[in-house]
């Protein structure tokens, strides 16, 4: 999976950048082959050849030190996509499909924390000009 994300900050920024509350959109796409928990070969896994998912984001950025923050952010959106539900069988290598689907989803599609290190970003500072 990969995706893009365009983000609008605001809040105590501290005179900092990239520190704060922020809200924005994102877009992911890509594929996913998932088979959690499972111990019995009869248990199901699932493969996609593309989904994607489209929605807004929120979150927050504490500044840990002057490079260094610790991000928590949450999404909601749409995700869609079809899939194959397979199993592992019982031979070696071969992965039986049992079904066909595609899921359509509208709530939440993500939550995350992230420690996010800023590159050259030394003489940039907010300044704010008024006449």
């Amino acid at each position: 999976y990969a995706g893009l994300e365009v983000r609008r900050w605001w809040g105590n920024r501290q005179g900092s950048p990239l520190n704060g509350h922020f809200a924005g959109i994102y877009f992911t796409g890509g594929v996913y082959d998932l088979r959690l928990f499972t111990k019995s070969l009869d248990s199901y896994g699932y493969l996609s050849h593309w989904s994607w998912s489209a929605g807004a984001v929120y979150g927050y950025s504490l500044p840990l030190s002057a490079k260094l923050n610790l991000e928590f952010s949450v999404n909601a959106g749409y995700f869609t996509g079809e899939y194959h539900a397979y199993n592992r069988s019982r031979c070696t290598d071969c992965y039986p499909e049992r079904k066909t689907g595609t899921r359509n989803y509208w709530g939440p599609t993500g939550a995350g924390v992230s420690l996010v290190y800023r590159f050259g970003m030394d003489n940039l500072r907010i300044s704010r000009y008024e006449n």
